[in-house]
C-alpha cells in the first residue's frame, strides 16, 4: 500500500511539473521559449509518468487481485468453523445418546440381576 502510494504521489508530481512547464514556458524550462516538442526533457517526463502510471496501474491490480484472495480465504475459514460447530454439536448428541443407552443398560443388567436373585 505505501509502494502504491509513493508511486501515485510522484505520477502526480511528474504530470503536475509537466503541467506547470506548459502554462508557463521559459520559467521551468531552461531553454527559452523553446518548442515543447523539441524538449527532450519534457519527452523524458512524460515517458516516465507514463511507466509510473502503468506501475501504479499494475499494483492496484495485484493488490486488488491480493484483497480478492484474502476474502476468499477468509469465507473459506468461516465455512470451515461452522462445519466444525455442527461436527462437535453432533459429537455432543451423539455422546447424550451414548450416556443413555449405557443408563438404560445399566438399569437392564440391575434388573436381570434381581430377577436372578429372587429365583
Amino acid at each position: 500500500m505505501k509502494t502504491s502510494s509513493f508511486l501515485t504521489g510522484l505520477a502526480l508530481g511528474v504530470v503536475a511539473a509537466y503541467a506547470l512547464n506548459k502554462k508557463f514556458p521559459g520559467k521551468f524550462c531552461s531553454c527559452c521559449g523553446c518548442d515543447d516538442s523539441d524538449n527532450s526533457a519534457v519527452k523524458d517526463a512524460e515517458e516516465t509518468a507514463e511507466k509510473l502510471r502503468s506501475s501504479t496501474d499494475s499494483l492496484l491490480a495485484q493488490l486488488s487481485k491480493t484483497n480478492d484472495e484474502k476474502h476468499e480465504s477468509e469465507a473459506k475459514v468461516k465455512d470451515l468453523e461452522d462445519k466444525l460447530s455442527d461436527k462437535e454439536v453432533e459429537i455432543e448428541n451423539l455422546k447424550n445418546i451414548i450416556d443413555a443407552n449405557n443408563a438404560q443398560t445399566k438399569k437392564l443388567e440391575d434388573e436381570l440381576e434381581q430377577v436372578k436373585a429372587k429365583k
